[in-house]
């Protein structure tokens, strides 16, 4: 058996592949189900690591297969708990714009889109005039929940400039904490 197929250039994990392919072929919709996303998380943690390899591998069955929503909320928040540590993973803003981040907005509440406009604005003035530290919790596209620290962010239209000139998406901001 081959563990690993290369897509675009990466390694991807076979099993986890072919538990996607599975889940949308033959019988239902064609969507991954709470169940489908089950045998998924059940098979990266198999290892009790979520290695660089799973990590690509989840990322691009995010992007390129269908999810029902509630299966889709329910992965999401079994990752970010499963490998949530003891406190939030850190990354610096250097090191966020490396990380492969989500196509779609990971808030899908239009009530919880508008609190989060409403912080980064709050947060944007706080470190305009007082240069206090502010935390952005972002979700990547593996799920993994990251918190940057900066001391400094401006707003323009659908991205958020980080101190140094590092941009991001507004989209995979989860929570603003002043």
């Amino acid at each position: 058996m081959n563990y690993y197929k290369t897509i675009d250039g990466k390694q991807m994990d076979s099993r986890l592949l072919d538990i996607a392919l599975m889940a949308v072929e033959g019988t239902g919709d064609g969507r991954i189900s709470q169940q489908d996303a089950e045998k998924i998380f059940e098979a990266v943690k198999d290892g009790n690591d979520y290695t660089h390899i799973e990590k690509n591998t989840i990322a691009y069955i995010r992007d390129h297969f269908k999810w029902t929503e509630h299966a889709d909320h329910w992965f999401r928040s079994q990752i970010s708990h499963w490998r949530a540590p003891s406190g939030k993973l850190k990354m610096s803003p250097a090191q966020i714009v490396k990380e492969n981040l989500p196509s779609f907005d990971v808030l899908r509440d239009p009530e919880h889109k508008k609190i989060r406009t409403h912080d980064l604005h709050t947060a944007m003035n706080e470190t305009n005039s007082d240069h206090d530290e502010i935390g952005l919790i972002i979700q990547l596209a593996t799920g993994e929940r990251v918190e940057v620290l900066c001391d400094f962010i401006e707003m323009s239209g659908d991205f958020v400039e980080l101190k140094g000139g590092y941009t991001i998406p507004v989209r995979v901001i989860e929570r603003v904490e002043i």
